[in-house]
């Protein structure tokens, strides 16, 4: 008899973050289209489309980017203002949304997940994994990312047979790529940039003169994920010394193919739909995408759209998660169809120490490829700007230091705003010698090594502040900084990674996301020819391998898996294959301790790291899976209440009725389980699963519950017993109850008193500021907390700040730019609620701790003080942005993915004695949305402002 035990993840939700997606004056809208409405006269969709096209006057020639066929039924087109309602009110479209820009997520680690060397010697033929890592020949993963660098030897095809015969790719020629370059190992090699050039003026003028017109990578970012998913062993692989050793991906006889369809500013999302429908047509079996934005719905998000189409045709599809994390509500890929990977560390280091004039001694990390700074001690300065008074210097900003009272010290720089690597450039250009880069509180004691441009240690949050206030108080202070090359078998590890994104998931609470993490933290791989390993442009340094860190990374190690299990099981669905990773994932580190969360320290949570790490060996062998068919997926968009042209666009289904839905949105067959209490009503809940037998016949399956306190957990049947290989035990089937699995969860307490909610609504203003927010303030009192929404697209402005439920009066509605309800507010009984007529963001807004029975009156004054500030800015594009840390004196930046400044608060001027305050978003960034919880200062009055 063969026991299993079912571990039950289970978290619970009270409210959501919305968000809204801009129009603006003239650019890309991608275009669905119900394939009903074509005729024998259009034997093509891409005839269909521009036909459709000179219908309304819009000639196709002129405004037509992309037809596609595979990927989705429709089109993207360059569109004005005036073309759009022509299009939105024919019968024949079913949606039309901006074109997004999404941003990338960005030798040890076979090793650590356990697979075997390859080519596998003879000797070592018993693994488990090496029939599947021989049969991996047969399969192609399919990159969509910034390109390759075909050189690298990451890329070699010796020993591969000959490309399978069914591959219909092709190797496009461009600029300094052609097409000989590709081989048995790199089969296809493809670019889409139209929707780049559309957003940059249209013509080639507009790219930036070092961006390649072809598959080739400038950035290094494609070329590091495609080799970790599939890339070929590389003996003697290291970046400048370090991690050296068998650099090679997952999968690495897999066949790789590649789509460039990000660029210097990001990927759109017309560009993406267009890899994506190329990749369907060329047959690729599995889809890796390290890149992503905000939460949308489905019907607005062209990955969730793209792979759909992708999944229908038998193609795993594995998205990473997004590295905002630590902040609670920060997935993006949520679709229960894509594979939402999290990161997590490695057991390999690159330890290094700061040992101060005083003794003391802080361990950190370090790529440093020269001298270190260990044989005297050197002063060490902080915040010695050019401007007295001025903080930008204490996070080491372009233009900031002094070189005169700089040159040959050691500089202490604050992480945040502009990027880690690029802080190092400026401080060896004001003539530093070595620099100390301190985390701030939301990066905890996560570690992330950079290869610097000079001697550079990287020391977590409590480390950080110690040498902080030594170097602030001590009349000399000096450090030496010493590095211990690498490291092998850290414990504990893995760690969850505190950038890696978190649940709950705003866009279908119902569903646990991520899915499960993967190594994504100090990941060596192949890197691009074109650039050093920092990117920088004053970085002459050049290395065939980088290592890098993020979601980025751990994404293609799970594809790359994905591509070993596709080839032991060739018959089983995607959906087979990412319940056999997600079920037999692992929760605990290495020293038998539960995975702990680097961003604090404390035991991590299913929201963090989802079902555990991936361990591709039980993976291969999961015993039971829970299969999810097209059909399934069709029942789960009908019961998120969708529009049917919305699910018709999504699925390309002709089907305009929902004749099957689920009772809830948690009822799709997945592998967990994310269960929502209401507060004072639905507080039990009854979900039903359905097993498939992958194991051998006669299985016998014991339940085993493991539930969170206060909540009662049943599981029906107790047992599961399959007769034969593939058999299925749904409800209603076999023996009576016994072949039924029900799960009942009941609430035994008020489950209000959750800790993931959001502030208190308050005071609510309204002003026609289209990109700036100008706001008067008492100076230096920080006490408050709010929301402030800066709507760009529709010159509207909200501005909620203050505690108690002061100034609401009637109702407040936001709406999206096709004028749909996203958030009402309004006060009922003594309490703020956000209601909407879209389910993904019912709740209640509550205070910061989240206190069960401390919601807000209508008179409270006072409220919680949170210094951990989360500004989600979101352009029609989705980016995600975040500031860390509390107002300090007279400036606060908000910074983007890469840690590129965004926007800016500062006093301006003095009016009336009172000192004025503006928020600017800089250039590139004008057309914006800003959503989240904001420390605001106390006295806030909105004002009207102009552009």
């Amino acid at each position: 008899m063969k026991e299993a035990v079912c571990y039950l993840l289970l978290v619970f939700l009270s409210s959501f973050a919305a968000t809204v997606s801009l129009v603006a004056c003239k650019q890309t809208y991608i275009v669905y289209m119900n394939t009903a409405h074509r005729t024998a006269a259009h034997p093509t969709h891409a005839l269909w489309y521009e036909a459709h096209l000179r219908s309304l006057s819009i000639d196709p020639a002129r405004h037509l980017l992309y037809s596609y066929s595979a990927a989705v039924h429709g089109f993207a087109a360059v569109l004005n203002p005036e073309q759009l309602p022509l299009l939105r009110r024919h019968p024949a479209v079913l949606n039309v949304h901006p074109d997004p820009l999404l941003p990338l997520h960005t030798t040890r680690s076979p090793h650590f997940l356990g697979l075997s060397p390859w080519p596998p010697a003879p000797s070592s033929r018993r693994h488990s994994l090496d029939p599947a890592a021989a049969a991996a020949t047969d399969v192609v993963i399919g990159v969509l990312d910034t390109g390759v660098w075909p050189e690298s030897p990451s890329f070699n095809d010796a020993g591969l047979p000959e490309v399978p015969f069914r591959w219909r790719g092709a190797c496009e020629a461009g600029v300094d790529f052609p097409s000989s370059l590709c081989n048995r190992k790199l089969v296809g090699a493809r670019s889409f940039g139209r929707g780049y050039r559309a957003a940059a003026g249209g013509g080639d003028a507009d790219k930036p003169r070092e961006e390649y017109a072809s598959p080739r990578d400038r950035d290094g970012h494609g070329t590091h994920t495609a080799s970790t998913a599939a890339g070929a062993p590389v003996a003697n692989a290291s970046l400048l010394g370090y991690a050296s050793g068998v650099a090679r991906g997952m999968a690495p006889g897999a066949r790789v193919a590649v789509y460039k369809v990000c660029w210097t500013n990001g990927c759109y999302g017309s560009d993406i739909l267009a890899g994506i429908d190329k990749a369907i047509e060329d047959g690729v079996d599995v889809l890796s995408l390290s890149l992503g934005g905000g939460s949308a719905p489905f019907s607005r998000d062209p990955v969730a759209v793209g792979a759909f189409s992708a999944v229908q045709r038998g193609i795993f599809v594995a998205c990473s998660a997004g590295n905002s994390g630590p902040s609670l509500s920060s997935l993006t890929n949520t679709a229960p169809w894509i594979t939402t990977v999290g990161a997590g560390t490695l057991d390999r280091d690159f330890p290094a120490t700061v040992q101060l004039g005083n003794g003391e001694r802080y361990a950190g990390v370090s790529l440093c490829s020269g001298a270190g700074l260990e044989d005297q001690m050197v002063p060490v300065v902080y915040g010695k700007g050019m401007q007295v008074g001025s903080n930008s210097s204490k996070f080491c900003m372009p233009g900031t230091l002094d070189p005169e009272q700089v040159k040959g010290k050691v500089v202490f720089c604050d992480r945040g705003i502009n990027a880690r690597v690029e802080k190092g450039q400026v401080v060896k250009e004001a003539g530093g010698v070595g620099m100390i880069l301190a985390n701030s509180a939301v990066n905890g004691e996560e570690l992330v090594a950079d290869s610097h441009l000079l001697p550079t240690v990287a020391v977590g949050a409590k480390s950080g502040d110690l040498i902080r206030d030594f170097v602030r108080t001590s009349s000399n202070p000096t450090a030496m900084l010493s590095f211990r090359g690498t490291v092998l078998g850290v414990q504990p590890s893995p760690v969850v990674a505190a950038f890696s994104s978190r649940g709950p998931n705003t866009v279908v609470p119902q569903l646990l996301k991520p899915d499960l993490i993967g190594p994504g933290v100090n990941i060596l791989a192949a890197w691009s020819g074109s650039v050093g390993p920092t990117g920088l442009a004053k970085d002459e340094r050049r290395s065939a391998f980088n290592i890098m860190s993020g979601t980025s990374m751990s994404c293609p190690h799970i594809s790359g898996v994905a591509a070993l299990l596709k080839a032991a099981h060739p018959d089983w669905s995607p959906s087979a294959i990412k319940s056999a990773l997600m079920t037999t994932a692992y929760t605990d580190d290495n020293t038998g301790s539960p995975l702990i969360d680097d961003a604090g320290g404390s035991p991590a949570t299913p929201w963090a790291y989802g079902s555990g790490h991936v361990d591709p060996q039980k993976a291969l062998s999961p015993g039971l899976v829970y299969d999810i068919g097209t059909g399934d997926y069709l029942a789960f968009l009908c019961s998120l209440e969708y529009s049917t042209d919305h699910i018709q666009a999504i699925s390309k289904s002709t089907n305009k009725t929902c004749s099957r839905r689920l009772s809830d949105p948690g009822n799709l067959n997945y592998p967990s389980f994310s269960v929502v209490f209401g507060r004072r009503s639905r507080r039990f809940v009854k979900y039903s699963r359905v097993l498939t037998n992958v194991g051998v016949p006669g299985s016998v399956y014991n339940v085993k519950v493991s539930g969170p306190p206060g909540v009662k957990v049943t599981v029906k049947p107790t047992k599961l017993i399959f007769n034969q290989v593939g058999q299925k035990l749904r409800p209603g089937e076999g023996q009576g109850s016994e072949n039924r699995f029900f799960l009942s969860l009941s609430s035994r307490e008020n489950m209000g008193g959750s800790s993931n909610v959001m502030p208190v609504i308050s005071k609510i203003y309204c002003s026609s500021s289209p990109t700036t927010l100008t706001v008067r303030k008492r100076p230096h009192v920080i006490n408050g907390g709010g929301f402030v929404v800066m709507n760009a697209g529709h010159g509207v402005v909200f501005v909620v700040e203050g505690c108690g439920i002061l100034g609401v009066k009637g109702e407040l509605a936001l709406k999206d730019g096709d004028g749909g309800l996203i958030l009402s507010i309004s006060k009922r009984g003594g309490i703020a609620q956000a209601l909407s007529t879209r389910r993904r963001w019912n709740g209640y807004l509550t205070d910061f701790e989240g206190r069960k029975k401390s919601v807000f009156s209508l008179t409270d004054p006072k409220c919680p003080m949170s210094n951990a500030i989360r500004i989600h800015l979101e352009s029609s594009g989705g980016w995600d942005f975040q500031v860390n840390g509390s107002f300090v004196d007279r400036t606060c930046t908000i910074e983007d993915y890469r840690g590129d400044m965004v926007a800016q608060l500062g006093a301006t001027d003095m009016v009336g004695g009172k000192e004025l305050y503006q928020v600017t978003v800089q250039a590139g960034y004008d057309q914006a949305f800003i959503v989240g919880v904001l420390a605001v200062l106390d006295n806030i009055h909105g004002e009207s402002t102009r552009c």
